[in-house]
């Protein structure tokens, strides 16, 4: 059931990804859904299941743009990897951890993403574009990483992927 729920969401979030609104004073980024789920299966699944999440995501993305495929891929596996050799030392269910892992990620994914196209002649380099594209991911993905982690755990605790907690309270 984990691998189907993870298909459907990881084609809904594609969906609103490429539907969202580029906004020109963020560097003309568009929301990263993708990546928050990258975030949310690295921190709160196993290693497993993390890199079909962060490959599948990886391989949405690079097909909805202009980016050479496995690009991508290739960040996000690395993301969640990294982000995964470390999960046991945050409190993966705090609303604060989303909003942190999300904003990093969204600057070191396109930092990355952008250096790639760089060395590849792809893109022109232009320090300015570059760091105005990394803040604006870093701060669409601070916004929307809680909403897919709290919509995420609904949902896999509705279905059973998860435990449902006894205490009501998140934090508590």
């Amino acid at each position: 059931m984990t691998y189907i729920i993870m298909t459907l969401l990881l084609i809904l979030a594609a969906t609103f990804q490429t539907l969202s609104p580029a906004y020109g004073i963020l560097g003309q980024v568009k929301i990263p859904i993708l990546l928050a789920f990258v975030v949310y299966y690295s921190l709160n699944r196993n290693t497993a299941t993390m890199l079909i999440a962060a490959f599948m995501a990886g391989i949405l993305q690079d097909a909805l743009s202009l980016s050479p495929l496995g690009y991508s891929s290739s960040i996000f596996l690395f993301i969640g990897w990294l982000m995964s050799r470390y999960r046991g030392l945050v409190m993966a269910d705090s609303f604060i951890t989303p909003v942190i892992f999300g904003a990093g990620t969204g600057i070191v994914a396109t930092l990355m993403h952008a250096l790639l196209l760089v060395h590849n002649n792809l893109i022109n380099f232009n320090p300015f574009w570059i760091l105005l594209r990394m803040l604006g991911s870093g701060f669409l993905c601070a916004l929307i990483t809680p909403v897919v982690f709290m919509l995420t755990k609904t949902l896999d605790r509705s279905v059973g992927n998860l435990e449902t907690k006894e205490n009501p309270c998140e934090f508590c």
